[in-house]
C-alpha cells in the first residue's frame, strides 16, 4: 500500500521509477539476497528503501546490504539521495491496549528491533558518506489506515494530537519531501509522520 503510494506520486513527477520486489505480481521480480540484485541496475539518483519481508531479522539485513551497496555507489559519483522506510515503533514501545479485543494484532517485538535498527543505519549511512554529497534520511510512519476493526481505529485516533490515522498518501509525500532539493540541507533525519503520537 505505502510503497505503492510512493511509486504512483513518484510517477506523478515524471521519474523514471524501477522496482525491486520479491513478489512475483511486481513489475520486475528479484531474487533479494546477498544484494545480488543490486548488480542489475545502474546507481539510481534516489534510492527508496521499503522492504518489508516477515522475518524481521531478514527485514533489517535487506536494509543493511541494499544501503550500503547504493550508498557507496552513489559516494564514488559523488550525489545521491536514499530514504529508508522504519516506524514510530522504532522510536517508542508499543501500546498493547489498543489492539487487545480487536483483530489488529499487535507488533511482534522483533518488528519494533528491526525498525530501531533501520534508524540507527539511516544515521551512520548519513554520517558517512555526507562528505561524498549523498543524503540519507528515514521516514517512520505512525498506524496507516487501512480498513483495520473499527474499535482499533477509535482507540488510535483518541491518542493522537491531529485525531487520524495516516494515510500512504502522507508516508509517500514526506518521501517525495526527503528526496527533492527542497530537503537538500537535511541528512540523517528520522521524520516522525505519526499526527503527533510520539510527543506525548
Amino acid at each position: 500500500m505505502i510503497g505503492t503510494e510512493i511509486v504512483d506520486q513518484f510517477l506523478i513527477l515524471n521519474a523514471e521509477v524501477k522496482s525491486l520486489d520479491s513478489n512475483p505480481k511486481a513489475d520486475l521480480q528479484v531474487d533479494l539476497v546477498d544484494g545480488e540484485y543490486l548488480k542489475l541496475f545502474d546507481i539510481p539518483d534516489i534510492f527508496v528503501n521499503a522492504a518489508y519481508p516477515k522475518r524481521h531479522v531478514k527485514h533489517f539485513g535487506i536494509f543493511l546490504d541494499a544501503s550500503v551497496i547504493i550508498a557507496s555507489r552513489m559516494a564514488n559519483r559523488g550525489h545521491g539521495v536514499i530514504v529508508n522506510l522504519a516506524s514510530i515503533y522504532g522510536v517508542i514501545g508499543g501500546k498493547p491496549d489498543m489492539y487487545t479485543d480487536t483483530d489488529v494484532k499487535y507488533p511482534p517485538i522483533g518488528y519494533s528491533a528491526a525498525k530501531g535498527a533501520i534508524i540507527a543505519l539511516t544515521r551512520a549511512l548519513a554520517c558517512k558518506y555526507g562528505r561524498y554529497g549523498v543524503r540519507v534520511n528515514c521516514v517512520s510512519p505512525g498506524g496507516v489506515y487501512d480498513g483495520q476493526d473499527e474499535v482499533f481505529v477509535d482507540r488510535y485516533c483518541e491518542r493522537v494530537p491531529l485525531g487520524t490515522m495516516a494515510t500512504a498518501e502522507d508516508v509517500a509525500n514526506a518521501v517525495i519531501f526527503l528526496s527533492s532539493d527542497k530537503a537538500g540541507y537535511i541528512t540523517g533525519c528520522n521524520l516522525l509522520v505519526d499526527g503527533g503520537i510520539t510527543i506525548q
